[in-house]
């Protein structure tokens, strides 16, 4: 029987051993016969720091009425964790554009029609998948400036130590429903592992969250050259957009997201630049090429608009400087038109465009 199970658990599925996913389904199947949902609550946020990490991952068992989902969420880092909560509360922007600027690992317990073909290709291997269940484990990871897609072997084996803590944890909880909360919310409760692999409970201050202008990096010649371009009545509306477009690059399984800076003349509706922007070194990197771009569209223009209208405070922090460099209005405003009607037609453009590829 041990030769048997060992066949089964050789070689590999979605990039990682199998007898790695075998752990780690194992794991996640522990954690569901417990159901700690019952008693874990979104204030019992702990967590779990891997010898050698730098920084804790965070824990959150939430569960979804809406879907009937139980997730089990991993945060990678202190930024991390920060991001999703702020971007949790932020309605305006569609979830899947907040969603590329995140970084986490869910476990998720969710019907059929949550599985994708990674998920049934691991399920099928390891002879967990079955027609008609009303329930199956599913694994997802995110990175920062791409689309959600599978663990990486690597997530895989990481994974597990970190369910396997949370599982412990969960049992500690509950006949202890405070533990995790006496020093909130600057103070975090967490396991840490030792270099010869055992765990030990720590108590962790939150970091300093220092927040940093945006590095705009202008050139002083090339300011001094558009200063001398004459005014406009002309209103500039700037937003960044999240595109249907998905790119991979050689030796990365992860899906690349991709942005377009728009900018748009309100009173005619034309379109002053469509930039390309992607956010796989940061979002702050990201944010950092948007001032030069729009200098670069002024320049094009031919002239400073008289008034550059933003919808999002990040925007707004960006073009700042150019605000104090170049004699235009920046205004913050809850929608802008002329960018909305410009959205389909750009959509259209990168479907018809990429498609003949």
């Amino acid at each position: 029987m041990a030769e048997l199970d060992a066949k089964v658990d050789s070689g590999r599925v979605s990039g990682a051993p199998v007898a790695d996913w075998r752990r780690l389904f194992d794991v996640a199947a522990k954690i569901r016969k417990l159901d700690p949902w019952q008693w874990m609550t979104l204030g019992h946020l702990f967590g779990v720091q891997l010898y050698g990490m730098k920084e804790p991952e965070f824990v959150l068992f939430s569960e979804l009425a809406s879907n009937s989902q139980r997730i089990v969420a991993v945060f990678s880092g202190w930024m991390a964790f920060r991001v999703a909560f702020a971007n949790n509360s932020d309605h305006k922007r569609p979830i899947l554009e907040r969603t590329v600027e995140e970084s986490w690992v869910r476990l998720v317990f969710g019907s059929a029609d949550g599985l994708n073909r990674s998920d049934k290709a691991i399920l099928n291997r390891l002879g967990l998948y079955q027609e008609g269940l009303d329930e199956y484990p599913m694994f997802c990871s995110q990175r920062i400036g791409y689309f959600p897609d599978h663990l990486s072997a690597d997530e895989v084996v990481s994974m597990r130590e970190v369910l396997y803590q949370a599982y412990g944890m969960a049992l500690r909880i509950e006949s202890n429903l405070t533990m995790t909360q006496e020093r909130l919310p600057q103070t975090f409760f967490v396991r840490v592992q030792q270099a010869d692999g055992s765990w030990e409970d720590a108590w962790l201050d939150e970091p300093v969250h220092e927040r940093h202008e945006i590095d705009v990096g202008l050139e002083g010649s090339y300011i001094n050259r558009l200063q001398q371009l004459t005014g406009s009545e002309a209103v500039f509306q700037i937003n960044l957009l999240l595109t249907p477009l998905r790119t991979k690059s050689k030796g990365n399984h992860r899906s690349e997201a991709v942005f377009t800076l728009l900018v748009v003349e309100r009173q005619t509706g034309s379109m002053v630049c469509c930039e390309v922007l992607q956010a796989i070194d940061g979002v702050a990197a990201m944010w950092a090429e948007i001032p030069g771009v729009v200098l670069r569209a002024i320049d094009e223009f031919g002239a400073i608009p008289a008034e550059i209208e933003v919808c999002r405070d990040m925007m707004f922090d960006a073009l700042r400087p150019l605000s104090e460099l170049l004699p235009f209005k920046l205004r913050s405003r809850n929608k802008l038109e002329a960018i909305d009607g410009m959205v389909a037609e750009v959509d259209e453009l990168f479907y018809s465009f990429f498609s003949s590829w």
